[in-house]
């Protein structure tokens, strides 16, 4: 009886122990946004599988984007401002954004720009490791790759 008792404590210790960032959600109808997305000033380093130079000396704007509690997506895509929603689901690899809307300044080269707004619209899930977010499409490669930038809002 002991060894069952003992086994009992031990994986209970260990399932607590090992939690994951995952939220048990109480009310299913209230929105839980991931801690590890929002908040965090997200500058984009790689896009379909291609490095992002630095906007230094490129004649475009930092690439990057804001998540907010409120489930607000904000950012510059190197030329234009954009805005709009995102959900995330309770599994925590969720994400999607939408109603994604910008400013229509014109620009030397808008390829980057146009590339990353339609990653944004494709994206369904993502991955956080660190100070790295990928977004993700059906479990394939990332489509983008974004570092945290601390300090930076």
């Amino acid at each position: 009886m002991k060894i069952f008792q003992f086994i009992f404590l031990a994986s209970v210790f260990t399932s607590v122990g090992c939690s994951s960032s995952k939220t048990t959600d109480l009310n299913p109808a209230a929105p839980k946004l991931s801690a590890a997305l929002t908040g965090i000033y997200w500058k984009l380093t790689e896009l379909n599988g291609e490095s992002v130079a630095d906007a230094k000396g490129s004649g475009r704007r930092e690439i990057f984007m804001l998540l907010d509690e409120d489930g607000r997506v904000s950012g510059n895509g190197g030329c234009n401002g954009f805005g709009g929603t995102f959900k995330t689901s309770g599994d925590g690899f969720r994400l999607t954004f939408s109603q994604l809307i910008g400013t229509q300044m014109a620009c030397p080269d808008m390829s980057l720009e146009s590339r990353l707004f339609k990653v944004l619209e494709a994206t369904d899930s993502y991955y956080v490791n660190h100070n790295e977010l990928q977004l993700i499409r059906a479990r394939m490669a990332p489509l983008a790759k974004f570092i945290a930038i601390p300090d930076k809002k």
